[in-house]
């Protein structure tokens, strides 16, 4: 979580052509295209004779390669035949018709993908025969609009990626950029990615396995990772996204994990890498590079249990590395202060475990269950003031998969338990400064002392249920499905922090340093400079008034329900047009402010805004629009001509709302800081420590600011009992969130985040694309395409509370009004001459 946010909030609309007009081109060589957000993919084919007249009622015998499953179908009246629900991998189709030789297509299914298994049979001769062909994997997409990618595993065992984690493949897309996750929040360092589309900072990519919502509901990206060894694909949609993907206005990332088959199959893989292996960071340096070791060693196996029924799939992975931090003689701190030279291991350790089991119920049905565990220990901050971060997670995925006839059915329930905590740790040759009572503190001058991020934990617990159906009637695919998913979440984070002193160094001539020198003090010692500042606070970190995760406080409770609708109708052989809409609701959009407790916002909200005082709430009219089409001009499956338009909603993750109950409540449960200027107990009394040397009256007020000036040395045991004080005030204190003013109004407005309005109104963008693929060689497909996401209210952002004095609600005349009754007929000038 990061602290001290600020954020405005606005919104604007635009012509639809207009939003066409300003598209970004995007260009790329397209490997497969693919259309949709499901874990599985589809083959959709047409079937005709030799004049291209449509043959009904052929028989369609789909065989699974790996495992031997069979499915088996007929073409309907327009000659159609689909089979959705795929697991990614090859195929065999054998199409038989009566007068018709048989037809045997060879092809390969990808995630999210509908494969095209279009057949031209030709008619019998006096012997039985069968024509094979095999189809080129990547194939111009005659049937959707959306603007995605898709990597595969022969691809993924051969890319380089850094520190092997399986984000780093969004790299491989146009439009994306992929950073390491201690850029948005320190629970994500080192282990972690986050992956931007199209521009955005990537907090709000959804994220899924298995169709299992893996997304971190708190501060963004994925609470889940897995080993690169144990992904079959990885699917990454940037536009037009399907109606089947969750909440989310910027991007979407699918991962299908592999599974056994019918083969034992396996790999066993290890990587070592050390500073002798790297480039000196100078030709000219003396110095060698510092010690840097990495490590990483897995295996991945899978096979049959029961040959072509029961399937099990391994992987296990392990990661170490240990970089270096180095303070070196005569750098940085060490100029002034040559104590702080040192050198120290920043050591991170990751491991993934994934189990898998598939089962051949039969031909119409198909089920598995896979559990994969995530854990890493990492070190972020620097070696004088370091932080430990743990993460660990464990995931239980059970999907089930039935084809009969025309009609799909597929269900996914998922249980994702994530768990994250961060400590301050000391790292030798440095250890922390402590006043005389022996309590640790973090100066500014040098850098040294326990982290201001630490201590924290988060805990996240999905209970996720999603169902996908289809049915063919005619020339429609009707698709229809809907989401269940419970989120609870408990946060802790103690901003307040340890114990801070801010020092005022400065060297320039006449600064400081030179004063500290010319009345006979050591210039080394950090502790002779004057004192600026202190911070302090209790040992307490929660925003929210609601238990949970065994916390007493800093919970907070969602449940995402959505439903779609959707029709892919085929008009002609060679367009498709495809519509439909999507309806979410979260009831914790926003933190609850009515139901588990009883929240009273300030009457002062409302001088800001009419709907400050109001509780803010999803609506229940977010219903997501989508249209898009596909034509094949020249009907041979070779060009496509595409365009797409979607509205979709932003997802609020809690680190956007984390401080608004914050700011609404009394003090007693979160991370109070105070200062030099004042400082009391969790009932609003003033702290005053008593009189102490050099300071006979005391502290009257909390007021501490007499301290300023003195040097630190001075001052330290002072500094070290009002912290012990702030301690014991909060100890016994016993919480009421209906007791006293909130923080709000104890702080004049000044808090932590925003506080959001009751008229808040929900991000979301709007996605355009159009473009062209043509197949310039089988296996090579060329893809242009425009797109446009136009976002309004991204990224989230807080209301601007003093838009009483924006332009687009000026009141001109009332203005004017009040300016001349101010004035009073005279002139500004006038004015001012007449008000010194």
């Amino acid at each position: 979580m990061d602290r001290g946010m600020k954020m405005e909030h606005e919104s604007k609309s635009f012509p639809f052509w207009f939003g066409l007009l300003a598209a970004a081109l995007v260009v790329g060589l397209m490997v497969q295209p693919i259309h949709a957000q499901h874990p599985t993919g589809s083959i959709e084919g047409l079937v005709t004779d030799p004049t291209g007249a449509v043959i009904p009622n052929a028989s369609v015998k789909i065989t699974e390669v790996a495992t031997g499953r069979v499915i088996n179908l007929t073409t309907n009246e327009a000659g159609v035949y689909i089979a959705r629900n795929l697991l990614p991998g090859a195929y065999k189709v054998e199409i038989q018709a009566s007068g018709f030789r048989t037809g045997v297509l060879e092809l390969t299914v990808f995630v999210g993908q509908v494969t095209r298994g279009d057949i031209s049979l030709k008619v019998a001769g006096v012997a039985a025969e069968v024509e094979v062909v095999a189809v080129a994997e990547a194939q111009v997409d005659t049937v959707r609009h959306q603007v995605d990618g898709v990597i595969r595993a022969r691809q993924i065992d051969q890319f380089p990626l850094n520190a092997r984690n399986f984000l780093e493949l969004a790299v491989l897309e146009p439009g994306v950029i992929v950073r390491d996750g201690g850029n948005i929040d320190p629970t994500k360092v080192n282990a972690y990615r986050v992956v931007g589309v199209a521009g955005r900072g990537g907090t709000g990519t959804r994220i899924q396995i298995d169709g299992i919502d893996v997304t971190d509901e708190m501060v963004g990206s994925t609470v889940s990772n897995i080993s690169d060894d144990a992904i079959a694909e990885f699917q990454l949609t940037r536009s037009s996204l399907d109606m089947s993907t969750s909440l989310t206005a910027s991007g979407a990332v699918s991962i299908v994990t592999r599974s056994g088959g019918n083969e034992v199959h396996g790999s066993f893989f290890y990587f070592g890498r050390n500073q002798k292996l790297s480039a000196i960071p100078q030709p000219t340096s003396p110095r060698p590079n510092p010690p840097f070791h990495r490590h990483q060693l897995g295996y991945r196996a899978g096979g049959p249990f029961v040959k072509d029924k029961l399937f099990w799939f391994s992987n296990w992975e392990r990661f170490y590395q240990a970089d270096q931090y180095q303070i070196a003689p005569g750098t940085g701190v060490a100029v002034w202060f040559p104590q702080m030279v040192g050198q120290t291991s920043l050591p991170v350790g990751i491991r993934y475990v994934t189990e898998r089991v598939d089962w051949n119920i039969g031909s119409a049905a198909r089920a598995f269950y896979r559990f994969t565990h995530s854990w890493d220990v990492s070190t972020g901050g620097t070696g004088p003031s370091p932080f430990q971060n743990v993460d660990w997670t464990n995931v239980s995925a059970v999907g089930l998969d039935v084809t009969k006839g025309r009609v799909t059915h597929s269900y996914r329930f998922g249980y994702v338990n994530f768990n994250n905590r961060i400590e301050s740790q000391e790292l030798k040759p440095w250890t922390f400064p402590r006043t005389s009572q022996g309590i640790p503190y973090f100066l500014n001058i040098t850098g040294l002392g326990p982290n201001s991020l630490a201590p924290q934990a988060t805990y996240q617990d999905n209970f996720d249920n999603k169902y996908d159906g289809s049915w063919v009637y005619g020339s429609h695919t009707l698709r229809f499905g809907g989401q269940i998913t419970r989120f609870i979440q408990g946060v802790f984070a103690n901003f307040a922090g340890p114990l801070s002193i801010i020092g005022d160094f400065t060297t320039g001539p006449g600064g400081t340093r030179d004063q500290v020198i010319a009345r006979g003090g050591d210039p080394k010692n950090p502790l002779e400079y004057p004192l600026i500042d202190f911070t302090t606070g209790p040992q307490n970190g929660f925003f929210t008034v609601a238990p949970a995760h065994n916390l007493p406080h800093g919970g907070h409770f969602n449940t995402r329900l959505a439903w779609y609708v959707g029709d892919s109708w085929r008009v002609r052989r060679n367009l498709t047009i495809n519509f439909g809409t999507r309806w979410s609701y979260d009831t914790g959009y926003f933190n609850d402010e009515t139901k588990r407790v009883k929240i009273k916002r300030p009457p002062q909200l409302a001088w800001f805004t009419p709907a400050g005082t109001r509780s803010p709430k999803m609506p229940k009219d977010r219903f997501g629009p989508t249209f898009g089409f596909a034509w094949d001009p020249a009907s041979d499956g070779k060009t496509s001509i595409r365009g797409g338009f979607y509205l979709a909603y932003e997802i609020n993750i809690k680190n956007n709302t984390l401080f608004d109950q914050f700011a609404l409540i009394p003090p007693g449960i979160g991370p109070d800081v105070y200062d030099s200027t004042h400082v009391a107990g969790p009932d609003g009394r003033p702290i005053d420590i008593g009189p102490q040397p050099g300071f006979p009256n005391g502290f009257p007020g909390g007021d501490y600011t007499s301290l300023i000036g003195r040097p630190i040395k001075d001052v330290l045991d002072i500094l070290g009992k009002v912290h012990l004080a702030v301690q014991a005030a909060y100890a016994g204190y016993q919480f009421d969130p209906t007791r006293g003013d909130s923080l709000f109004v104890l702080n004049r407005g000044v808090t932590f985040g925003f506080i959001i309005p009751g008229d808040f109104r929900i991000p979301y963008s709007m996605q355009f694309n159009i473009g062209v693929q043509r197949e310039l060689a089988p296996g090579t497909v060329l893809t242009i395409d425009y797109i446009r996401n136009r976002g309004v209210g991204m990224p989230f952002l807080g209301v601007d509370m003093e838009c009483r004095r924006c332009a687009d609600t000026l009141d001109v005349a009332a203005a004017r009004a009040q300016v001349n009754r101010v004035l009073g007929g005279l002139t500004v000038d006038q004015w001012i001459a007449a008000n010194p």
